[in-house]
């Protein structure tokens, strides 16, 4: 936005001030982003470059009557990609190099080791079924399973970062 403030034998003095979007918008708009692509496309006849093109169109129609940076455009257009084709919203933080552990203690409960030192994140799942869908797909790709029958797991991403699973009972939160 650009506010005039004030007029001057110079010509107007300008303030400019960027509004970012909050955590909790992104999330909605994801979130109507993501239904609108389940309702209109089968996504597994989609390729992955096609996604992402139809991803930032349905953004561009979504937002067109609002401000958004391209920063947030970029995050949004990832965080839909990466809910359909990665692990969702862990796709995002797995990309901060200053993250040494990542804790999830249920659909709202994420939290982060960076230099020793653990925060919780502002970031949720959108419920427990996505949760658990991620859960599944990481196992999934080591060939393992994980249930109340088998509720520890433990396993490796791809790129070799180790991931430990403990569903309930044996975890209170899930």
């Amino acid at each position: 936005k650009l506010q005039i403030l004030k007029l001057g034998i110079n010509g107007p003095a300008y303030q400019y001030w960027e509004r970012r979007m909050t955590e909790e918008k992104k999330s909605d708009i994801v979130k109507d982003l993501k239904k609108k692509l389940f309702d209109k496309y089968d996504l597994n006849l989609i390729e992955d470059d096609v996604l992402e093109d139809i991803i930032r169109h349905l953004l561009i129609e979504e937002i067109r009557d609002e401000y958004v940076t391209i920063e947030e455009r970029i995050d949004i257009t990832e965080r839909v990609y990466d809910s359909i084709r990665g692990f969702g919203i862990l796709d995002s933080i797995m990309k901060d190099e200053k993250i040494t552990e990542i804790m999830i203690n249920g659909p709202n409960e994420i939290f982060v080791e960076k230099k020793g030192s653990t925060y919780k994140l502002d970031q949720t799942f959108d419920d427990e079924r996505q949760l658990e869908d991620i859960i599944q797909k990481i196992v999934g790709q080591a060939g393992r399973e994980v249930n109340q029958a088998n509720p520890i797991v433990d396993t490796r991403l791809p790129n070799g970062s180790r991931v430990n699973v403990v569903l309930p009972p044996i975890s209170l939160n899930g």
